[in-house]
Parts: C-alpha cells; sequence; structure tokens
C-alpha cells in the first residue's frame, strides 16, 4: 500500500512540474516578402503577385499602366510590349516585382501548293532528270518560312524612357515623376516617359534619397516642386535647364554634400527654403520679385547675380554667412529688406569700379572689392 502511494506522489509531482514549464514558441517571425520579384508575361495573359505573411492592407501600384496593370489584389496583366515595376506597398514598406511583357507569338503555317499538271512529252532520260531537279529547286524556293516568331518592339524616340524606374502621374500627354524607384546613383531624367513628355517634378520626388549624387534635369521640365531634392545628403550635382521657370520651397534644402547650384535665369519663382541649411561655394541666380523667396542658415563662398539683373534683394539671405556678393554693372537697385536679427553676415561686395554696387557698399558700410 505504502509503494502504491509512493508512485502515486510521485507521478503527481511530475505532472506539476512539467505544467509549470513555460511554453516556448519555436515558430519564429516569418519574413515578408513577395511571392515573385521578377515575371515575364505575354500581352493578355496575368500573373498573381502575393504578399507572403503579411495581414495587413496592401496598396498596388504599376510604375507603367500602358504596359502592366495591377488590381487590389495584386493579379497583373500585360498591356503592351515594355517593362514595368509592380509595387506593394504596406505602410512605410515597398516590396516591387519587375515584370516584363512580351509581344504574342505569331506562327505562321505553310500554305498548301497545288500541284500543276505536268505535260507528258518524249525526252531522253537525261533530260527528264533534269527538268525533275530543276522543278523540285523552283518548288523549294516557293515555299515560305514557318513558325516566324514577332519580336518585342523597341523604344523609338516619340515614346521615350520605358518607365520602369518611375512613377508618374499624367494628363494625355505629359508627365510629372513622382518617384525614383530605380538603382543608377547619378541619374538623368527622360524627357520623356512612355510617349510622355516630362513637364515636371513633384513634390519629395527625391527627398530623402541617401544614394543620389547627380541629377541632369531636362529641357522639357518647367517646375520643380516643393521638397523634390530635400535632404538628399549626398547629392553633388544638379543641372537645371533654362526651361525651368519656378521652384517651390525647400526644393534643394539641407542638400550637405551640394557644393554649387546655379539657378538659370528662366526662373521667376522661388518658394522659402529654396536651398536652406547648405553649406556651398558658389550659388548663382536671378533677382526673383516674390515675396515669399529667402533663404536661411546657408554658408556659401560666392553668390553670383546674373549680367543684366538690375535689381537685387540681399534680404533674400537670412542667417546667412556669404563671403562675397558678386553683383554686375547693370544693377542700379538693391534691397536690403530685413531686420538686423535677421540680417546675413556679408564681408565682400564685389563689382565694377564705379558702379552702383561700390556706391551702395560704401554708403551701408560693407567693404568693396573692384573686379
Amino acid at each position: 500500500m505504502k509503494q502504491t502511494k509512493r508512485i502515486l506522489a510521485i507521478m503527481l509531482t511530475l505532472a506539476l512540474s512539467i505544467s509549470m514549464i513555460p511554453t516556448i514558441n519555436v515558430s519564429a517571425a516569418k519574413k515578408v516578402k513577395l511571392n515573385k520579384t521578377k515575371a515575364t508575361i505575354y500581352v493578355g495573359k496575368t500573373v498573381t503577385l502575393k504578399l507572403k505573411n503579411n495581414k495587413n492592407k496592401i496598396k498596388w501600384s504599376s510604375s507603367n499602366k500602358k504596359v502592366a496593370t495591377v488590381t487590389s489584389k495584386g493579379k497583373v496583366k500585360g498591356k503592351k510590349a515594355g517593362k514595368a515595376t509592380i509595387t506593394a506597398k504596406v505602410g512605410k514598406k515597398k516590396y516591387k516585382c519587375k515584370v516584363t511583357v512580351k509581344k504574342k507569338v505569331v506562327k505562321q503555317t505553310t500554305p498548301q501548293t497545288i500541284p500543276q499538271p505536268i505535260e507528258k512529252t518524249t525526252t531522253k532520260p537525261s533530260e527528264q532528270s533534269t527538268t525533275s531537279k530543276q522543278e523540285e529547286t523552283t518548288n523549294n524556293q516557293e515555299q515560305p518560312t514557318t513558325n516566324i516568331t514577332e519580336e518585342p518592339t523597341t523604344n523609338s524616340d516619340d515614346y521615350g524612357d520605358s518607365g520602369e524606374d518611375w512613377m508618374v502621374k499624367s494628363t494625355s500627354n505629359k508627365c510629372w515623376i513622382q518617384e525614383y524607384v530605380g538603382t543608377e546613383t547619378d541619374i538623368v531624367i527622360p524627357e520623356k516617359i512612355c510617349g510622355k513628355t516630362v513637364v515636371g517634378i513633384d513634390n519629395g520626388a527625391f527627398a530623402y534619397c541617401d544614394s543620389l549624387i547627380s541629377v541632369i534635369i531636362p529641357n522639357s521640365v518647367t517646375s520643380i516642386g516643393d521638397s523634390a531634392f530635400s535632404h538628399c545628403t549626398n547629392l553633388k550635382r544638379v543641372e537645371i535647364p533654362n526651361s525651368v521657370t519656378k521652384i517651390e520651397g525647400d526644393a534643394f534644402s539641407s542638400c550637405r554634400s551640394l557644393k554649387e547650384l546655379i539657378i538659370p535665369n528662366s526662373v521667376v519663382y522661388m518658394g522659402m527654403h529654396t536651398f536652406s541649411f547648405n553649406d556651398m561655394e558658389t550659388v548663382k541666380l536671378p533677382y526673383v520679385q516674390n515675396y515669399e523667396f529667402f533663404v536661411q542658415s546657408c554658408t556659401i563662398n560666392q553668390v553670383i547675380y546674373y549680367e543684366g539683373t538690375s535689381k537685387i534683394n540681399l534680404g533674400d539671405f537670412s542667417f546667412c554667412s556669404i563671403e562675397s556678393v558678386i553683383i554686375p554693372e547693370s544693377v542700379i537697385e538693391i534691397e536690403m529688406e530685413i531686420s538686423d536679427y535677421y540680417k546675413s553676415k556679408i564681408n565682400n561686395i564685389v563689382g565694377k569700379q564705379g558702379s552702383y554696387a561700390e556706391l551702395w557698399a560704401k554708403q551701408n558700410g560693407y567693404t568693396f572689392i573692384a573686379q
């Protein structure tokens, strides 16, 4: 009896010990990813993309809807030959699949030829042999090649870029760049994307793109949006064409590696803080007649105004440290409409001897250096 009680006590102790051991979750969190990162389909055909291990809402988009469209459930359909990037966005994270759309394969069957009656003539055996060989050769030449595959069409000058690396908003014949989804560090923005002229860079299109080193903007662009390139900390070189007339606020702010910025003389509007919080060697700019433009907290070696400019406003710079302002002889009016609290520090005014710039510098207590 005692032996039985001892066994029961041991079993009860073991059961209690096991129940106290915490449950260990052996299933590690699975990584969220697309079932495909590359896909090739033909025009009219579909492929379904799925975001594995995801329970949140997905926003699907296509970089080129003329090439491939995508539904809210990730079903991609080929529209015409070309390339497009399909993006699945969950919160701030993006998952991309590069889709290539090809033209359908067209097969042609060999048309049957109707045999022609052969006129019987009396010939020598050697002549019959020669005639038969000639007829056989002729028949072979008449037969067309079978199983012809039509190659995908290539981009023409009118079509421009395929749009694989770009997300755009567009009208029937124009488009604005909303986001760059490629991997290049030195970018030449195309003049046309999928046959549509690129006329603008939208708000924040390249913002916080740390990998961007240089960018060339095409002659088709007329506007650069708010914060378009802001916080591109490794951006060193920008080429802005004379087609641009409008640059919104903060467009190039906090681009710490940008040493030279040439604003074309075509620009008639610039917003606040266009290139604020930068440390630059050279800034060349026109006089912009609006009450929004001013830059803040910059260190600039030289500010240059265009020859032919008749009026400038040094009040556009607040909390800035400027070594030299180079003023052309054409300037006959200089404004400094800013309080002493916001006033910039300008060490030298540089210009032609005897010019209005020299007179203004002496009247306002600035050091003048003759060119």
